[in-house]
């Protein structure tokens, strides 16, 4: 049976806001198995969508950009699937087929989003007419090209999305050539890295993170940082008693959280509290991916490394983007925090046991799965295990951010 690997990756507005997720499959256990290469793949890929990972858990309540192949969009495969939630991803045909302009067509009178990807240059004015998106990869085009391909559009109802847009430099590039929306792992990038003041919160964040991750915790050391962050106090006491949290006791003072919760749980809370202390010129989406990072870390990686790994494992995962955060470089953040050996040097890139797992981690997350395949083998993971870790993190994640 063939596995079905899935990711998502954010499409966000002008203003860094999250309109829409593209959903990234992978087909095949290892290397050498494309994502759409055959249509039993592709078809299984649609009943996984919908029956196995479940479009809330995927989607969050935001359409989602969904590439079909052409012989699946023929076959009529894609009726199965919610039109009002889904927009059909279809890559340009090299010929005007009128099979697939008719597949398009009816598509859209049944209430599907269509969006174009023309990286051959070679569709058809009537395949542009039926288009909501047009889908271009950022990196194909030099500036002339994508104010020209902007300007073309813009005079109609499409929607031009920069795809492959990893530095906030090419995101205001995008912005200023007149596209409408971004794809790509810039947000998750620092957009500067010198001259830039740290803010309160941001400080109380770091401090924070630092302060639960000595080897021992001083509670009282603890609850003071706390005490003196309003804002974070409110966010602590709320994160506990939701019933999204699974916690059993009604707690009303910082001191009383703090110590009902105990060490291990006071680590992985407080870090998750302080990661959503986002600084307001951030997108949201930055501290969801940071859960995301840490909760499917520690998913992957406790079986190989044992159990009382997972603090550790959860933490790597969740400050993989506190330079983006905060715009200073990771190797400055880790210096200043009381981390671990083991946890800095994953942070930094080194060939560690938990550097694998957290490289793994953010591979999977970016849908880069080549590398996903490389470092399963590194580690001895079977692949078949990260749909479900994959499926049930999105799950907590949205069960965690419904109550912010």
């Amino acid at each position: 049976m063939t596995d079905i690997f899935v990711a998502r990756q954010p499409i966000f507005d002008q203003d860094r806001h999250v309109q829409a997720y593209e959903l990234l499959f992978r087909g095949g256990r290892l290397a050498g198995v494309g994502g759409y290469d055959h249509q039993e793949t592709a078809i299984r890929m649609l009943n996984n969508t919908v029956m196995g990972f479940g479009l809330d858990a995927l989607l969050g309540g935001k359409p989602g950009l969904l590439a079909i192949p052409h012989e699946v969009l023929l076959g009529g495969e894609v009726t199965a699937l919610p039109s009002q939630r889904i927009v059909l991803h279809v890559a340009a045909p090299n010929d005007d087929d009128p099979q697939i302009l008719a597949a398009c067509e009816e598509a859209r009178r049944a209430g599907f989003g269509v969006a174009l990807s023309d990286e051959s240059g070679t569709a058809s004015a009537a395949m542009y007419e039926l288009a909501d998106y047009i889908n271009v990869d950022f990196r194909r085009l030099d500036d002339d090209g994508r104010r020209t391909l902007a300007a073309t559009h813009r005079r109609d109802r499409r929607k031009l999305i920069a795809k492959h847009v990893t530095s906030y430099a090419e995101f205001y590039s995008a912005q200023e050539a007149g596209f409408d929306l971004f794809q790509g792992s810039f947000f998750c990038e620092p957009e500067v890295f010198s001259g830039k003041d740290v803010s309160a919160t941001s400080h109380s964040m770091a401090m924070l993170i630092a302060e639960v991750n000595r080897p021992e915790i001083d509670l009282d050391a603890l609850e003071e940082l706390i005490k003196r962050d309003i804002a974070l106090s409110v966010k602590l006491l709320r994160y506990l008693n939701s019933a999204g949290m699974g916690w059993r006791h009604e707690v009303s003072t910082i001191g009383q959280a703090l110590r009902l919760l105990g060490q291990r749980p006071a680590r992985k809370w407080a870090s998750l509290v302080a990661m959503t202390m986002i600084p307001a010129d951030k997108p949201r989406e930055l501290v969801t991916t940071s859960l995301i990072r840490g909760q499917f870390c520690e998913e992957i990686g406790a079986a190989e490394l044992g159990e009382q790994r997972r603090p550790e494992l959860f933490l790597v995962g969740l400050l993989s983007t506190l330079d983006a955060l905060l715009d200073r470089p990771l190797p400055l953040l880790v210096s200043e925090m009381a981390l671990s050996p083991v946890c800095s040097a994953a942070l930094l890139g080194e060939d560690t046991p938990l550097g694998r797992y957290l490289g793994l981690t953010i591979a999977y997350d970016q849908g880069d799965w080549d590398r996903v395949d490389a470092l399963c083998a590194k580690t001895g993971l079977a692949p078949e295990l990260l749909p479900e870790a994959y499926h049930k993190t999105l799950a907590w994640v949205g069960e965690v951010m419904r109550v912010e």
